[in-house]
């Protein structure tokens, strides 16, 4: 296919506005207006506009990643109050530092309130939900699996490989007795959700703390 070998100059702005404001990639650009490639690049070469360099070419991939969720905004009483405990759980049993949202717990009702908050207020894709287990030497891992994929709902293929803890040599571990079925990781891979999630977490502190 042959593409127009300049840019016309009523389009001009618009690229440049498009690739340094927007953050759209050349090749985005170029799909957009029919053109090359290369004409694009040479375009903005001769225009002076510096290239993005890994780091923010990075962002700017991220930025217009399409979100794999969808926040309801128009919330019911009952829902209000989910997606206050959901934020509240995550705040303190939440993973903060990660790419994704990882929800740790042992108490199947706390995770079950959470599992809701995802579902219900976040409007998840169900097809990127993860679970992930941690437990002693000792424990039924098959009856563990089993319980967390039937309460949470999440199938037992899209369980990670789980950690098994090993024994300290001249140590004995009670936590077994505490934790019947292990601790459960409940792993939703989309950084913008996490943002999200931390975001409102900021807002909440603001409001309540004021700052």
């Amino acid at each position: 296919m042959s593409y127009p070998k300049a840019i016309k100059k009523s389009e001009q702005q618009k690229v440049i506005n498009l690739y340094s404001i927007k953050l759209w990639s050349a090749k985005k650009i170029a799909e957009h207006f029919g053109i090359g490639l290369q004409t694009v690049y040479r375009f903005l070469r001769d225009k002076k506009v510096s290239r993005r360099g890994p780091r923010e070419a990075s962002e700017a991939f991220f930025k217009h990643k399409p979100e794999s969720f969808k926040i309801k905004h128009r919330l019911n009483k009952k829902e209000e109050e989910l997606k206050i405990a959901g934020i509240m759980l995550y705040w303190a049993e939440g993973s903060k530092g990660y790419s994704v949202v990882d929800f740790v717990n042992s108490d199947p009702f706390m995770c079950l309130i959470f599992m809701r908050f995802l579902r219900e207020v976040c409007g998840i894709d169900e097809r990127k939900l993860r679970g992930y287990i941690y437990c002693h030497p000792g424990q039924d891992l098959k009856k563990i699996t089993n319980f967390w994929s039937g309460s949470l709902k999440i199938p037992v293929k899209r369980f990670s490989k789980p950690y098994i803890r090993k024994p300290v040599e001249g140590k004995t571990n009670k936590r077994p007795a505490r934790m019947q079925y292990g601790v459960v990781h409940i792993r939703y891979g989309d950084k913008k959700l996490l943002n999200q999630i931390l975001v409102w977490i900021q807002e909440y502190l603001k409001c309540f703390v004021g700052r």
